[in-house]
C-alpha cells in the first residue's frame, strides 16, 4: 500500500518551507495551510541559522490567528529542536526557544501601529494614538462609509447619474 496521496500543490509547499533565498508571495484560501506553511519556513530559517526570531515578521488578520501562530511556532521549533541531531541546527533552534517572546508575531493592524509608533511626525499621527478595539473599528468603519457615500451622491460622477436616471 502507497503513503498519502501526493498534493496537487506539493512542489509550492515544498518551495515554501526550502527554499530560502527568495520572497515568496502565498495566496490561498482558509483552511489551506498558510499558517502551517509560514510556520515552517520560519522554523527553517531559525535552524539553518539564516535568521532569528527578532529578524523575522509575521502578520495574520486576527488576534486569535497571530496567537495560535505564536503557539504553533513553539511547538514546531521544539519537535524540531527534538528531532535535530546534536549540532548547529539543534544549537539554533534552541536558542530560538530562548528568545521566542522577541518573536514579531501579530496582526496587520498591529505591525502597522508598531510603524507608526516609530515615526510618529513622519507619519504625521498623534504618538499617543491607539489601535481601535474591534466593535469600536466597525463603528467608525460604519461612519466613513456612510459619510463618503453620502458625498459621493451628492455629487455623483456622470456613470452613476446614468444609473440613477435609469433606476439601476
Amino acid at each position: 500500500m502507497n503513503g498519502p496521496a501526493r498534493l496537487p500543490d506539493q512542489d509550492a509547499r515544498d518551495a515554501i518551507r526550502r527554499d530560502l533565498d527568495g520572497t515568496l508571495f502565498v495566496e490561498a484560501a482558509a483552511g489551506t495551510g498558510k499558517t502551517t506553511a509560514l510556520v515552517g519556513r520560519i522554523v527553517e530559517v531559525l535552524k539553518r541559522g539564516r535568521g532569528t526570531l527578532e529578524d523575522i515578521v509575521a502578520v495574520t488578520f486576527t488576534e486569535k490567528a497571530a496567537g495560535e501562530m505564536k503557539l504553533r511556532l513553539r511547538g514546531d521549533i521544539e519537535k524540531a529542536r527534538i528531532r535535530a541531531e546534536p549540532g548547529p541546527f539543534r544549537r539554533h533552534l534552541a536558542r530560538a526557544l530562548e528568545q521566542l517572546e522577541l518573536a514579531h508575531i501579530g496582526t496587520i493592524h498591529g505591525f502597522c501601529a508598531d510603524l507608526l509608533r516609530e515615526r510618529p511626525v513622519e507619519a504625521g499621527v498623534d504618538p499617543a494614538f491607539r489601535v481601535a478595539a474591534e466593535d469600536e473599528a466597525g463603528r467608525l468603519l460604519d461612519v466613513a462609509f456612510e459619510r463618503w457615500f453620502r458625498e459621493a451622491l451628492a455629487d455623483p460622477p456622470p456613470g452613476v447619474r446614468r444609473a440613477l436616471r435609469r433606476g439601476y
